[in-house]
C-alpha cells in the first residue's frame, strides 16, 4: 500500500485498521508478560517502518513521539484507565479519613493475589492503574 498511498493516508489506515485491531480486548491481554506481547510489538514496529520508509535495523522510537503513535503499553494504559473511568461505580471504593502522602482520600480496593500470574489480570492491574 505504501507505493500507492501518501503517508497521511497510510497513517489513517494504521489508526483505523491496525490500532483498532490491537485495541480489541487489550484490557484482557495487555497486562501480560513482555515475552507474550513481543510479537505484537514487533509487528507494530514493522508497520511503522513501512509507513515511514525506515530501514529494517533503524530505530523507530522517535517516530512514535513525532507522529503521535501509541505503543502497546501506552494503549493498554489508556484503554484500562478509560474502562475504569466508565465503570467506576462497579468497584469497591476505600475511603480514608485522613489524607496522607501515602494514600489518596478515595481509592479503589485492590484484591490480594499471591501469584504473579494473577497480578497480570485486569481485576488487579486495572485497579492499580486507576489508583
Amino acid at each position: 500500500m505504501r507505493n500507492f498511498l501518501k503517508t497521511e493516508h497510510l497513517k489513517l489506515l494504521y489508526h483505523s485498521w491496525f490500532e483498532s485491531m490491537v485495541r480489541y480486548g487489550i484490557i484482557h491481554y495487555g497486562g501480560t508478560f513482555a515475552t507474550i506481547l513481543k510479537p505484537i510489538i514487533m509487528i507494530q514496529r514493522f508497520v511503522i517502518r513501512t509507513i515511514h520508509f525506515v530501514k529494517k535495523y533503524d530505530r523507530v522510537s522517535y517516530l512514535f513521539a513525532e507522529n503521535s503513535y501509541l505503543t502497546i503499553n501506552q494503549l493498554y494504559l489508556l484503554c484500562s484507565s478509560m474502562h475504569m473511568y466508565n465503570f467506576i461505580n462497579n468497584y469497591n471504593l476505600k475511603i480514608f479519613r485522613v489524607n496522607t502522602r501515602a494514600s489518596q482520600f478515595i481509592t479503589i480496593e485492590i484484591p490480594v493475589f499471591k501469584k504473579e500470574y494473577s497480578r497480570n489480570q485486569f481485576c488487579y492491574s486495572g485497579n492499580k492503574i486507576m489508583n
